[in-house]
């Protein structure tokens, strides 16, 4: 029935992107970062909406909304990744998963392109928040639509690191590093959301200056480069 074919994955999509999904969208870590974001923005915002002036009450939810969003896919998302491919190894299903006919980059792809999934479905979570921006003053829409694509694009790049490093037998490497590291991405992030980064970021996403296409697109490429080397790490 069409309806049925509605309430469960396509037969196309990889098994491994499957299971990681279905899993990983019932894990109490998901589920209580989507809850808290939801939850922490609505309070927050209304907040700020009545307590701000009417000037100032837009960059206050802008920023607002790019703290929350940023902690939850620049921190939290990639951090879940660190056990990532660990765990099948410590519990032995990793052979399993071979004997299936995975590759080692089809079974490292899957896991990362479900974190990112997630990652996703709180960035489409966030977009009832950002229009609400709209009552307020006038503000720069693709500016801050581009800022928010860069932001998910950086979270896919640092999941892409802790997956791969998750293959690694070293616990240095493994769980060590991206925890002593997660610290100092809270603080830049606390630090460019109060103290007036966000504005200086929308306003290079004006693309104002002829050089910013060119500074934006070496840093995308870049990106796309380490994530692909991370992944091929772990695979």
């Amino acid at each position: 029935m069409p309806a049925a074919r509605l309430d469960d994955f396509s037969d196309r999509l990889s098994p491994m992107l499957v299971k990681e999904l279905r899993q990983g969208l019932r894990a109490r870590t998901f589920i209580a970062v989507f809850l808290a974001l939801q939850a922490l923005l609505a309070l927050i915002l209304l907040s700020a909406a009545s307590a701000a002036s009417y000037d100032s009450a837009g960059m206050t939810i802008t920023r607002i909304i790019f703290l929350f969003f940023s902690l939850a896919v620049l921190v939290i998302q990639p951090l879940r990744g660190i056990g990532a491919v660990a765990a099948e190894i410590k519990a032995g299903t990793i052979d399993l998963m071979v004997l299936t006919r995975l590759s080692a980059w089809r079974i490292v792809f899957g896991k990362w392109i479900a974190l990112v999934s997630q990652s996703a479905r709180l960035l489409t979570a966030i977009i009832p928040y950002l229009i609400l921006r709209y009552f307020f003053v006038e503000m720069d829409l693709l500016a801050e639509l581009l800022l928010l694509a860069t932001v998910f694009l950086c979270s896919m790049l640092l999941t892409a690191v802790t997956v791969g490093m998750s293959a690694s037998s070293s616990v240095l490497i493994r769980g060590i590093l991206p925890v002593l590291g997660s610290p100092i991405l809270v603080f830049m992030i606390l630090g460019f959301c109060l103290s007036g980064g966000i504005e200086e970021l929308i306003d290079f996403f004006t693309f104002s200056d002829p050089d910013s296409p060119l500074v934006f697109g070496s840093c995308l490429a870049l990106g796309l480069y380490l994530a692909w080397s991370a992944l091929d790490f772990g695979a």
